[in-house]
């Protein structure tokens, strides 16, 4: 999935890695209950939907909690040995609007009904957003490299963080922007959404202090029509786990071997 405050998580240092092992099956019942809360101390990220009218508004009535009929389902393992396994967490499709995402440190959070048939790549796209969070300052180095991000340290106009449609996948990371001008950023299309899909994504230029809904110039071209470009970390999962020819991809691929390193 793909949001984030216009003042981010004040750090986004690397924290130690989690001891990792091949496997983690779903968690079920009360495991599952407890890690949510768990991750829930970290990120604040139902506290920080409730604070937020318009984020409480489109997730009204419903629950945001494990399924209880689907821990059984096959999980298949990460094969190419780049991104961490992560412990999966079978939600109601009512969780989040059924959007798959990930939470703090290691959970994959997916609905009780995602298609088998799409399951392995929306693994790896959640896969690499827990690679982010394990290894957060060696992607926002990458992304410098590859795709001119760096880290956008000052707030955004208060209009538009009031229509931010917050995403559990960026809400600990910082604001980036692109060429040291645009700050990409996900808002609601109005103050009533009918989903967490009616949103769009806007750029904020910096240097003049406007909003463009068009993308800024080079962007297409560079990143192809890529529909989740909120910020870099979303784009890199999408553009990754996509068929994307673009440079982009063939940029940010050209940069991975420095999750190699410790």
């Amino acid at each position: 999935m793909g949001n984030f405050f216009s003042r981010q998580h004040e750090s986004y240092t690397n924290p130690p890695a989690p001891v990792m092992v091949d496997f983690y099956p779903p968690l079920s019942g009360k495991s599952a209950v407890d890690d949510l809360a768990y991750a829930e101390t970290l990120d604040n990220y139902l506290q920080r939907v409730e604070k937020s009218p318009i984020n409480a508004y489109v997730r009204r009535g419903t629950n945001y909690k494990p399924s209880l009929y689907t821990v059984n389902r096959f999980v298949p393992n990460e094969k190419k040995g780049l991104w961490p396994n992560g412990q999966v967490i079978w939600m109601t499709d009512e969780a989040d609007g059924g959007l798959p995402h990930t939470r703090p440190p290691r959970y994959i959070c997916l609905p009780a009904s995602h298609p088998e048939k799409d399951l392995a790549t929306t693994l790896t796209h959640e896969r690499i957003h827990l690679s982010q969070r394990q290894r957060t300052e060696t992607w926002i180095a990458m992304l410098g490299k590859a795709w001119n991000f760096t880290v956008h340290h000052e707030s955004l106009p208060e209009k538009l963080v009031s229509m931010q449609r917050l995403n559990p996948d960026l809400i600990m990371f910082p604001l980036m922007k692109w060429k040291e001008q645009y700050v990409p950023y996900a808002i609601f299309r109005t103050t009533k959404p009918t989903s967490l899909s009616d949103m769009k994504v806007v750029w904020f230029d910096v240097q003049k202090r406007v909003v463009f809904e068009a993308p800024p110039k080079g962007w297409v071209e560079f990143f192809g029509n890529i529909p989740q470009g909120e910020h870099p970390f979303e784009m890199a999962a999408y553009i990754l786990t996509s068929e994307s020819k673009s440079p982009a991809k063939q940029a940010l691929t050209a940069v991975l071997d420095d999750l190699k390193t410790v």
